[in-house]
């Protein structure tokens, strides 16, 4: 019996290590070089950014990586002196479980912009799946534009794809493009033993309407 239990303690040990070296390190500054290959990182908020991959393109020898939180989100920012080579990166982007506890809880949004200093031209595509669709920011002299935030997530976890084309509305760009911006909100819905009360509720109020209503007639 003693054997027995040393070796579900054991197992509950390993179990634990296992749980623990799966979970991403805290989300630092970091540089392309780390965060090209693999490069996986949490904020402190609970939100996870997995496997940074560079599928296309090169990336600026002075840029770096950081990350930003909000009470309800998180920003990736790619920033650099001047973003002037084209890029594609990929990576996921979850919802720690054990920080956002509501069953409910899911990515919500998705967004995209840049960061220009003068006239600056280039376009960056953020395509988030699901739900598989996407927001483009494009900077054409000192003005940029959003084609439109990507809502409906509506899951714990996501694929994101950033296509950064530089020099995208003129061959010749003079001024510089000094943050590429990848932006996620969470949302909660309420929870099942909520929902079960509204509609009991409602039916409540239903079934008391009727009665008023057969009253009045009668």
């Amino acid at each position: 019996m003693r054997m027995m239990k040393l070796v579900v303690l054991a197992l509950a040990i390993v179990a634990l290590a296992a749980v623990a070296s799966a979970n991403p390190l805290p989300c630092a500054q970091i540089t392309p070089v780390a965060y090209a290959n693999g490069y996986s990182c949490e904020t402190a908020n609970g939100f996870e950014f997995l496997n940074f991959q560079l599928t296309a393109g090169t990336l600026p020898s002075d840029g770096s990586l950081f990350f930003t939180q909000s009470a309800n989100g998180a920003t990736v920012n790619l920033e650099s002196a001047n973003l002037t080579s084209n890029y594609t990166i990929t990576y996921g982007v979850t919802l720690d479980t054990l920080i956002w506890t509501n069953p409910t809880t899911f990515l919500a949004t998705a967004n995209v912009g840049l960061s220009a200093v003068g006239n600056a031209n280039a376009a960056l595509l953020l395509t988030v799946t699901p739900p598989g669709t996407s927001d483009t920011f494009t900077q054409v002299a000192n003005v940029g534009t959003q084609s439109g935030v990507i809502n409906g997530i509506n899951a714990i976890t996501a694929s994101v794809t950033d296509t950064y084309t530089y020099g995208a509305t003129q061959p010749v760009p003079t001024g510089q493009i000094q943050n590429g911006i990848n932006g996620f909100t969470e949302a909660t819905g309420p929870e099942p033993a909520t929902m079960f009360l509204m509609g009991g509720a409602l039916l409540g109020l239903g079934a008391m309407a009727r009665k008023r209503s057969k009253k009045t007639r009668a």
